[in-house]
C-alpha cells in the first residue's frame, strides 16, 4: 500500500523525496511562453472567483485558498484580456485577433470571434451579452454580442494616432470611450468618446502616452480620469464626459492608477503603497510588493468590494483583502527566488526573490520565520542593492561605494580604501571581497575582509579591462570577466589569476555562457563555469590544462558544490536537480519545481540540499533524496 504523500505547510502534496517547501504555488502563473506579462484580471460576479490572463493561457483560482481551478487554453498569441461575463461564462482575448468564450467550470470553448489583427482589451456592458473589443490600429474597436458568431459592427475612426489600447462604457452604457496607444512610452495618444449607439465620434483629446494605460469615472458618471504623462511624469488630465472640456484638478503628489469600490471608498496605488479614500481623505495603507517583476497594472475591484486585485509583469496574482489588508499569497513568495542559503547548523534556511524580500525558513517544516523587504530597506536610505551575496546564513550587501552591509542585522562595514559596488566579487563564504579599480593605470586586483573591510591585497593586474567575477576562498585565485560588444566576433574572456604568486593561470574563451555563473570549489582546487549552455566546465587550477566536463540534457542555469568539495548540484531550465560527483556520475535527479531553478546550495554538513525557482518556491531535499549510499 502506498503512502500517502507528505503535505507542506499549505496543505499541497511535496514533490518525492523532499523534506520540505519554502513557499507555495498558489496564485502562481505557470509560464507557456517566455512573451508578455500578465494583462489582465477579473472578478466572478459572486467575488469567489479570479480569472488571469498570461501568456497563452487564462487561469481560474479560488480566491479563499488561491488554487488554481482550470486553465483556459487554445491561444496561439499574448492573451491581453479576460473577464467574467456570467458566473458560468469567461470571455478572452488575445494578440491572435481572437475573442474567446469559455465555460468557467470546465474549460470548454463556447464561441469564437475574429474580429481584427490583433485584439487589446475587453469592456462588457451592463447587459451582460454586449462586449467591445479594442483591437489593432486602424480597426479601432468592435461590437459583439454574446449570442451571436458574427460581430454586430466595427467603429473605425478616422486619424487614430495608434492602436486602441484600452475600450470601456461609460458607467450609464450611453458613451464608449477609447484610448489609442503606441506599444512604446511617451508617444503620442489620444483619448475618445463615441455615441454606442450610432459610433460616431463625440469628441477627442490628445496627450503623451505613459506605462500603463488607464481611465476612471467620477461617481456620478460626469468625468472621466485619463493616464496621459507629462515630460515623463504620470500627469493624470481630467474631461467632463458629454463635452470633452478639461477639468481643471490640483496636481497629485503621486497619481497612479485608482479605482472605486461599490461603497465609494477609491483605492490608489501609491509609490509602492495602496491608499483607501473616503470623502477625500486617506483612511488607509497597505504596503505593496517591491518589486513582483515590473509595475503593476491598474487596481480591480471584486464586486462585492472585499477584494481589490493587482498583476504586473511577475508571475503571480495578488489579491488584496480590503478589510485586513492580508496580500495573497500569505507568508509566501510573490516572485522568483534568486537566491538561497542555509545557516551554519542547518536549521534555517534563507531565501533572496525577485520580490525583494529576504525570508527566513525553518528546514524542517518549510514555515517562514521571518521576511524582510530588504529593497524597500535600503531604498529608504536612498541606496542601492548593488550586489549581494547569500552565505552562511546571512546576507551581505554592497550598496553605495565604500559599504559593506549585513542586511539582517543592519551592521555596516567601510571597505579600507573604498569599491565599486556594482564590480565586486564574493568568496564562497562571503568572508571575502574583491574588485578591480579599472579607474586607475595599474588596473589593481583588492581583496577586502568583507568582515572588518579593512584590504588585504593589493596586485596590479595586466589588463585593459574586467571584472572581478569569482574568488577563492582563501583570497588567492580571482577570476575576472571581459566580454566585447564589438566587433560581434570578438570572443568573452575568463581570466584567473594566482594574486599571491602574482601571475595568470589560466585563459579560457568560452562560448555562450553569463558572467554569474563562475565559482571556486569550497577546497580552492578547481574553477568552475557554465559553457554552451548544457556544460559544466572544470579547471584544475594547479594543473589548468586538466579540464572536466559535466553534460547536461537541458541548459544548467546554477550550481554549488558541497562544502568536501566531492559533489555538484547543476539546476536546469526544466525544473530539476542533477546531483554528480565532480568525476561527472550521476547520483541523482531532483524533481520538485516547475520551472527554472536559479539558485542550489547545500547544508554545510552535506545533508540537505535547497534549490530556489522562477516557480516562487525553495526546496529543501534531503541527503538520503540524491545519494544512493544514505539511502
Amino acid at each position: 500500500m502506498r503512502e500517502p504523500a507528505r503535505l507542506d505547510v499549505f496543505g499541497d502534496a511535496l514533490p518525492p523525496g523532499a523534506l520540505s517547501r519554502c513557499g507555495t504555488h498558489r496564485f502562481w502563473h505557470p509560464p507557456d511562453t517566455t512573451l508578455g506579462g500578465m494583462f489582465a484580471v477579473g472578478f466572478s460576479p459572486d467575488s469567489r472567483r479570479l480569472v488571469s490572463a498570461k501568456g497563452l493561457t487564462a487561469r481560474v483560482w479560488d480566491l479563499e485558498d488561491g488554487r488554481e481551478r482550470v486553465a483556459l487554453s487554445g491561444h496561439t498569441d499574448i492573451l491581453r484580456a479576460a473577464l467574467y461575463v456570467s458566473a458560468e461564462r469567461i470571455v478572452t482575448a488575445a494578440h491572435d485577433g481572437t475573442v474567446r468564450l469559455w465555460n468557467a467550470e470546465d474549460g470548454t470553448e463556447l464561441r469564437r470571434w475574429t474580429p481584427a489583427r490583433a485584439v487589446r482589451s475587453l469592456s462588457l456592458a451592463r447587459d451582460g451579452r454586449t462586449l467591445l473589443a479594442a483591437t489593432e490600429a486602424p480597426d479601432g474597436f468592435a461590437v459583439l454580442d454574446l449570442e451571436h458568431d458574427e460581430p454586430l459592427r466595427r467603429v473605425c475612426p478616422e486619424d487614430a494616432v495608434a492602436g486602441t489600447e484600452f475600450v470601456t462604457f461609460s458607467p450609464d452604457g450611453t458613451q464608449v470611450f477609447t484610448l489609442e496607444q503606441p506599444w512604446r512610452a511617451y508617444r503620442a495618444a489620444r483619448l475618445c468618446a463615441f455615441d454606442f449607439k450610432t459610433g460616431a465620434l463625440q469628441w477627442a483629446v490628445h496627450g503623451v502616452a505613459g506605462y500603463l494605460p488607464w481611465l476612471h469615472f467620477s461617481r456620478d458618471g460626469q468625468q472621466v480620469t485619463c493616464a496621459f504623462e507629462v515630460q515623463g511624469q504620470p500627469s493624470p488630465m481630467t474631461f467632463h464626459t458629454r463635452t470633452g472640456t478639461q477639468v481643471p484638478t490640483e496636481p497629485e503628489r503621486e497619481p497612479f492608477a485608482r479605482c472605486f469600490l461599490p461603497d465609494g471608498t477609491l483605492v490608489k496605488m501609491g509609490d509602492g503603497t495602496v491608499e483607501l479614500h473616503r470623502h477625500g481623505a486617506m483612511v488607509r495603507e497597505f504596503p505593496l510588493p517591491t518589486d513582483c517583476g515590473g509595475e503593476l497594472g491598474r487596481p480591480v475591484p471584486s464586486p462585492d468590494g472585499r477584494y481589490v486585485a493587482f498583476y504586473g509583469r511577475g508571475p503571480t496574482l495578488l489579491p488584496l483583502e480590503v478589510s485586513t489588508g492580508r496580500m495573497g499569497p500569505a507568508r509566501a513568495h510573490r516572485n522568483g527566488v534568486r537566491d538561497v542559503t542555509f545557516s551554519r547548523d542547518g536549521r534555517r534556511l534563507l531565501t533572496y526573490a525577485w520580490d525583494g524580500t529576504l525570508r527566513v525558513w525553518d528546514c524542517a517544516t518549510g514555515t517562514q520565520v521571518t521576511c524582510d523587504d530588504v529593497y524597500r530597506q535600503f531604498w529608504a536610505r536612498h541606496c542601492f542593492i548593488e550586489h549581494s551575496c547569500l552565505a552562511d546564513g546571512t546576507m551581505w550587501v554592497s550598496t553605495r561605494p565604500d559599504v559593506i552591509v549585513d542586511a539582517l542585522t543592519g551592521a555596516e562595514v567601510e571597505a579600507e580604501g573604498g569599491f565599486r559596488p556594482y564590480h565586486v566579487s564574493w568568496s564562497g563564504d562571503a568572508a571575502l571581497l574583491a574588485h578591480v579599480r579599472e579607474d586607475e593605470e595599474e588596473r589593481p586586483a583588492i581583496v577586502h575582509d568583507a568582515r572588518t573591510g579593512r584590504q588585504l591585497r593589493r596586485v596590479p593586474l595586466p589588463i585593459v579591462k574586467g571584472e572581478a567575477r569569482a574568488l577563492s576562498r582563501n583570497g588567492r585565485f580571482l577570476a575576472t570577466w571581459e566580454s566585447y560588444r564589438s566587433p560581434p566576433a570578438a570572443p568573452t574572456v575568463i581570466r584567473i589569476w594566482d594574486l599571491d604568486r602574482r601571475v595568470l593561470c589560466s585563459e579560457q574563451f568560452p562560448r555562450d555562457t553569463t558572467p554569474w555563473q563562475l565559482r571556486f570549489t569550497p577546497d580552492d582546487r578547481w574553477f568552475a563555469f557554465i559553457e554552451q549552455p548544457c556544460t559544466l566546465v572544470l579547471v584544475d587550477l594547479e594543473h589548468p590544462e586538466r579540464q572536466r566536463k559535466l553534460e547536461s540534457p537541458v541548459p544548467i542555469s546554477a550550481f554549488a558544490f558541497t562544502e568536501d568539495s566531492q559533489h555538484v548540484a547543476l539546476g536546469n531550465q526544466n525544473g530539476q536537480v542533477r546531483v554528480c560527483g565532480l568525476d561527472g556520475r550521476l547520483l541523482g535527479v531532483l524533481e520538485g519545481h516547475r520551472d527554472d531553478v536559479r539558485a542550489v546550495a547545500f547544508s554545510a554538513d552535506g545533508r540537505w540540499l535547497a534549490s530556489g525557482s522562477t516557480d516562487t518556491t525553495a526546496v529543501i531535499w534531503p541527503r538520503e533524496a540524491w545519494a544512493r549510499e544514505a539511502r
